[in-house]
């Protein structure tokens, strides 16, 4: 006979014929979950590396940047194209680890995760495809609005959209983790960064690139910081418990015979 007691703070004690294993994540739920966070964490640090190690010359005109044009400049791109689908797959992972009460907040934060890439991917692409192109052969007309360096272009524009969608993904998916010292770190650097993210929309419009690329930087940190601590989850392989208040738990101490 299997027999499971609830005690007063609401923890259901399994009895002796009970497994007293924690609830799981399913292996290739963990293994996907994993080695993407892994792959976010390299794709984010590498971003960074080139991001900031690579100078472009202050914004002074499409033909000042067209002369000291390199397609160098623009080989950050590369690793934030291919961060985009690999979030969308450790936001899928996280969604699927997430107990039933909590899975509308981990799916509202793959369904941003997805506006995010979708937004990214084009105007990243664009700019390696259109811009670059057109740089290299000569043909200036109408660049000026899709430089990158250009924080009045329209790429900047929809590049600072695309971000806040993701920061809306990280907010959404913060309300699912609880429990362990990892998971909380989790949900204070998700809920960090996505107020970060969310916050660029209003900040870019003020016209303050003093405060903008500080953020930047700061949001870089917590994303690579968090990242390496959902690996950390996936790689434990313990899902999300949700407690129960004690009276409701008393109702549901069982007891099954054979």
């Amino acid at each position: 006979m299997t027999v499971t007691t609830t005690q007063q703070d609401g923890r259901v004690e399994p009895g002796p014929g009970a497994s007293s294993q924690p609830p799981g994540i399913p292996r290739p739920v963990r293994w996907m979950g994993f080695w993407s966070a892994v792959l976010a964490t390299v794709l984010t640090a590498l971003w960074l590396a080139l991001a900031f190690g690579i100078q472009t010359p202050e914004w002074a005109g499409i033909e000042a940047y067209a002369r000291s044009f390199h397609s160098r400049q623009l080989i950050n791109l590369f690793p934030a194209l291919l961060l985009a689908p690999t979030l969308v797959v450790n936001m899928a992972s996280i969604h699927m680890s997430a107990p039933q009460e909590k899975k509308l907040y981990s799916l509202l934060g793959m369904l941003f995760t997805l506006a995010y890439m979708a937004i990214i991917c084009t105007n990243d692409y664009l700019q390696l495809f259109v811009v670059r192109l057109n740089l290299s052969s000569g043909d200036l007309e109408g660049l000026s609005l899709l430089a990158m360096p250009n924080f009045h272009s329209a790429f900047f524009a929809i590049e600072t959209i695309g971000y806040s969608f993701l920061g809306l993904g990280t907010l959404s998916a913060a309300c699912v983790f609880h429990g362990d010292e990892v998971q909380n770190w989790i949900r204070r650097l998700f809920a960090a960064n996505g107020i970060l993210g969310v916050a660029t929309v209003p900040v870019a419009l003020l016209d303050v690139p003093m405060v903008l690329l500080p953020g930047l930087g700061l949001w870089s940190l917590i994303s690579l910081v968090s990242l390496i601590l959902v690996a950390i989850y996936f790689k434990h392989g313990t899902s999300v418990t949700v407690s129960r208040p004690p009276l409701l738990t008393q109702a549901n101490t069982s007891k099954s015979g054979v």
